[in-house]
């Protein structure tokens, strides 16, 4: 009796392994590209004007005329939209320690002027990534955020990607 549940587990594994691997074949052959040349951005926060939810884990495709950017979840990857690449004015990595260092409203009224001396005992690791571009008259800032342990380094390294991409 163990053998025959142990079977069936094997036989899921490989059901859903083999779904998986058809999502990414049927991505790579819709859209001409592996899986592997799409970059790791980390979650879209903001600044995309036909997007007004968070995703996130998502994926960018440098394209020689635009950027596609992709969602991804257990069901695969989803077009969402696309910057063209003439319209991008700059790029741009920030880490949080500017945020993580203002006086909130709540610790001042608490505390007083000794807030400017209190610091968040807790601090996480965030960067972000931001692609400013034009579209007509607008200005947008596309805000893609790290979070954990690397994160500078992931947001740093897809900055440099983009500077290579733009030149």
């Amino acid at each position: 009796m163990g053998w025959i549940i142990f079977l069936g587990i094997i036989v899921l594994f490989i059901g859903a392994a083999a779904s998986g691997n058809s999502n990414i074949k049927n991505f790579e052959d819709k859209f001409k590209v592996k899986v592997s040349d799409l970059l790791v951005s980390g979650t879209y926060v903001s600044g995309h004007p036909s997007l007004n939810d968070s995703l996130k884990d998502t994926r960018l495709l440098l394209e020689p005329k635009s950027v596609k950017l992709f969602s991804v979840d257990a069901n695969g990857f989803h077009f969402k939209t696309t910057i063209a690449k003439e319209t991008i004015t700059n790029v741009v990595m920030e880490d949080s320690s500017t945020i993580q260092n203002r006086v909130t409203v709540g610790r001042l009224l608490l505390t007083g002027i000794f807030a400017f001396a209190w610091k968040k005992k807790t601090k996480q690791e965030c960067a972000y990534f931001i692609i400013e571009w034009n579209q007509a008259q607008f200005k947008n800032e596309t805000i893609f955020e790290f979070e954990g342990t690397g994160s500078i380094q992931k947001a740093n390294t897809l900055r440099n990607k983009f500077i290579t991409y733009l030149s």
